[in-house]
């Protein structure tokens, strides 16, 4: 009877022992499951961010007339087809009917900011979409110039 019962033990012993094995690969492969979908998903925004970059880029080329930018003399210079961009771009031209009623209700002429500013806002494509008056208005520190370019 001993012997029966130790069998019946050991056989129990084993069939845990087999149930915690099955469960412990249960969960792996459940965190390897997960791990490939975290993986699926960093890599869908990586090509989601490349194409946003692409788009941008293709956008900044049609926004600036067509033309390319040239880096000059050393200094870093932009210089796109059609003029300066720092000056004037596709984006005045776009806004002027709304921004300049506006502007002469808020009191004029707008101050034109600093060209490391507007260099900044060129890097990222923001300039050409806007356009100087519009970007020099609001970080303008007059604050109905600010608000007449909200």
């Amino acid at each position: 009877m001993e012997a029966m019962e130790r069998e019946r033990q050991r056989t129990l012993e084993m069939e845990e022992m087999m149930q915690r094995e099955q469960e412990m690969q249960q969960r792996e492969e459940e965190e390897d499951q997960k791990r490939r979908e975290r993986a699926e998903r960093a890599e869908q925004i990586r090509r989601e961010r490349e194409e946003a970059k692409r788009k941008a880029k293709e956008e900044e080329k049609e926004a600036g007339g067509g033309g390319k930018s040239n880096r000059s003399g050393g200094q870093g210079d932009l210089n796109f087809k059609g003029g300066d961009p720092l000056d004037h771009n596709e984006g005045d031209i776009d806004l002027e009917p709304h921004l300049k009623p506006l502007l002469g209700q808020a009191g004029g002429n707008v101050e034109k900011l600093g060209l490391e500013a507007l260099r900044r806002a060129l890097t990222d494509g923001t300039l050409l979409v806007v356009g100087v008056k519009l970007w020099s208005a609001l970080h303008s520190e007059t604050w109905r110039h600010r608000e007449a370019a909200a």
